[in-house]
């Protein structure tokens, strides 16, 4: 990113690219290559890495309005403290699945865990792919609410693991 910017506002949101450049394509490029190991995950998932440039920033036009600024503030925040905690939880994940990649072999502890690192990553996903970042403080809520249903558990899909696993036993 060229430095041409003419203000602390238009400076804020740079920095703001700059970060969901390394979070994104670090920290959560990384999670995603150890989460597509597990195997027979009961909940639904919507979580993927695409290749994304933030290198180009369209300053918007409302860039001096407090409650913009005050929304940009607050997402660089949420995303370092997401980062942190993900960036934790990538280790333990990596032990986990050095010793058992099917999830529904795991002990409940771990399990959470699997579950906890999905909701970080998935909110790194969400203010990294999207323009909350313009609203955040009006609708962050709506991002955890949706989270926090899709990491429920699907009856029918933890019962087609079970049978598939009836039927795989059954023909050995």
């Amino acid at each position: 990113m060229e430095n041409i910017l003419d203000s602390i506002e238009e400076e804020n949101i740079a920095n703001l690219f700059r970060l969901k450049n390394r979070v994104y394509n670090k920290t959560f490029k990384n999670y995603i290559c150890i989460f597509k190991q597990i195997k027979n995950i009961n909940f639904y998932i919507n979580i993927k890495y695409e290749n994304i440039d933030f290198s180009t920033v369209i300053i918007d036009k409302n860039i001096n309005n407090s409650s913009f600024q005050d929304n940009i503030s607050v997402v660089i925040d949420t995303l370092d403290f997401l980062n942190d905690e993900l960036n934790e939880k990538i280790q333990k994940l990596n032990e986990i699945i050095a010793i058992c990649k099917d999830y529904s072999k795991l002990k409940k502890e771990e399990k959470e865990l699997i579950k906890d690192s999905y909701f970080f990553a998935r909110y790194i996903q969400i203010l990294c792919t999207t323009n909350y970042y313009k609203y955040y403080l009006d609708n962050y809520f709506d991002i955890y609410a949706s989270i926090e249903n899709e990491l429920q558990s699907s009856f029918w899909l933890s019962f087609k693991i079970y049978i598939r696993n009836i039927l795989k036993y059954r023909t050995k």
